[in-house]
This record gives structure tokens, sequence and C-alpha cells, in this order.
């Protein structure tokens, strides 16, 4: 789909107004630690009783690109889930509202920037200082964001128990060199409509432009293979909204360590987060299916799995 630069610009206005108008939720609070000489700012909501006395999870949930943890947090309603289910969240910051992904295109990648330390320091500190489980760490990211969350999965299996990433493929580039240590459960969304990420793979954004991308049904082969997964039930329709979209399933099972792989496609959904706000016009993001809560259904996901 070719898109005018006009709503392109109306997009990318769209995430700018969406981070910068929102404020963060009571129970959210801002703070920054350093990094490489850098200052790497985060949000992060603790439920109500948080006591560092006892041991908490913990979901890192990272931005899309042009948005920041506030972003995150209005787009994700995961503060809600936190008060309601007991887990920390963290909304870490990208630098110039970008993640150094394996893409190599976004200013971050540009500049060099160690997100994945960024993301190693922050789980550090959150286990010393505020009471969360070392062995219950979780990760889920939008779009740059869920692209940021393959490559932790890659480099910081040692720290993260389970990942799953939403408008976000495996980079073409990364297939060959992501080296996990251990299998690693994983739990993906992806609309089969999506014009900025698209769901057969291939070029990212508008025009294309911005790195290339696994298919999704390519990345969900390449995790199950290295998760050594031997079974697939699926893909499981579900439709319980008549919204115009169709959630497909499609799970792989007697994995190692129970490492399970499971991919939400949903069909004529586009470029936002299931049970979301349409953020943006249709035309230009495409739409948003309601059969399925992203935020719940991985919270399910996630509370399965713990570190060995």
């Amino acid at each position: 789909m070719r898109l005018s630069l006009g709503i392109v610009s109306f997009v990318c206005l769209s995430l700018a107004l969406l981070s910068g108008c929102a404020k963060p939720a009571y129970g959210t609070i801002e703070a920054s630690l350093d990094v490489g000489g850098r200052s790497r700012s985060y949000l992060v909501h603790f439920p109500p009783g948080h006591d560092k006395a006892r041991s908490w999870p913990l979901i890192v949930s990272l931005h899309g690109h042009g948005g920041q943890g506030v972003h995150q947090e209005e787009l994700t309603s995961m503060s809600s889930l936190s008060d309601d289910e007991g887990v920390v969240v963290a909304y870490p910051n990208g630098i110039d509202r970008s993640w150094n992904d394996d893409r190599s295109v976004t200013s971050a990648s540009d500049d060099g920037v160690d997100d994945v330390g960024f993301i190693r320091a922050l789980i550090d500190k959150l286990v010393a200082e505020e009471g969360v489980d070392p062995r219950r760490v979780y990760v889920a990211g939008t779009s740059n964001g869920g692209v940021m969350s393959f490559r932790l999965a890659c480099e910081l299996s040692d720290k993260i128990a389970a990942f799953s990433p939403v408008i976000g493929l495996m980079p073409e580039n990364a297939k060959d060199t992501c080296k996990p240590t251990r299998p690693m459960p994983m739990m993906m969304f992806v609309g089969t409509k999506d014009p900025l990420v698209p769901y057969e793979g291939g070029g990212v954004g508008y025009g294309g432009g911005r790195g290339d991308v696994m298919s999704a049904d390519a990345t969900r082969e390449w995790w199950a293979n290295a998760n050594g997964c031997t079974s697939m039930v699926g893909p499981e329709t579900i439709d319980p909204e008549k919204d115009e979209t169709v959630a497909k399933k499609t799970t792989h099972t007697s994995c190692k360590n129970d490492a399970d792989v499971i991919v939400f496609a949903f069909e004529n959904a586009g470029h936002t987060w299931p049970s979301g706000p349409q953020y943006a016009p249709k035309v230009a993001i495409g739409r948003v299916s309601n059969d399925v809560d992203a935020t719940k259904e991985m919270w399910r996901f996630f509370r399965q799995h713990a570190l060995p």
C-alpha cells in the first residue's frame, strides 16, 4: 500500500501526541540509571502493596519507534494488569525514541547505543533494589520494540524467562547470528495487513527501506526449531468479536524445557496492539482486532515460565 507523505506525517504526529500528552499512571514513577556513560530513563509501575521484601515478577515493555515509555503504558494498559495481577512493569525509553535492534536503521543504531546493556542493567537494578524475582523476568515490545525483543531474547537469555513481540518480526540479518543460551518461550502477535512490518516479510516501513524482516511464518518456524519443538497445533480460529478480523492461533509444543512457541496472526488487522486503541486512521496503520487481548494473553503465557 502506498501512502502519501501527509498520511505518513500524520501517523508520526499521532504517535508523538499520544506519547507527549499522556501522563504516567498512578503508581508509575520516573527514574534513570547510567549505562556506558549515558543517563538512561525509564518508567516503572509498582502494584498496590508493593513490598521490596517480597518476590515480584517483572515485565519489561518496550515502546515502538517514535514513542516513549509513557506511550507504551497507555497503548498496552499493562499498568492496569500490574494492579490486577501483582506484577512490576518497566517502560524504558529509547534514545531518540528508537531502539538499536538488529536492522541497523534506527537513530539508536546509528549512534551505537548499547540498548542490550541498558536492559540488562535495568533488570539488575530492579532485582537488587525492588524485590524483582530474577527467575521471572519477561520482555514485551511493540513494533521497533518488538524487533528489539528478538535481540534481547538472543543476547539476554540468561536474564529473560520468556518474550512476546507485537507487530515486530525477526530481522533477516539476525537469523544467522542469534544464539540464545537456552530455549526461549515466545508468544508473538502479528497482523496480516500490517502496512509497516509486512506479514510476508521484506522491507519495513511504508517505503520498505527500514531494513528487512523474516515473514511471520519463517519467524515462528525459526524459534520452533531453535527450541526443539516437535509438535504443532493449529491454526485455531478465534473470532469472538465481529470486528472484521479473525485471530488464528498456532502453537508449537513438545519443546525443550517446555519453551513453547505461540503465534496469534490476526487476519485483516494492521500495525496495532490487539485490543488496544486505534491510535491512527485505519487507512494509515490498519485496523485493531479485539478478538484477543494481547496484554492479558501474554501475561497468561509469561506466568507459566521461569528461568531454570
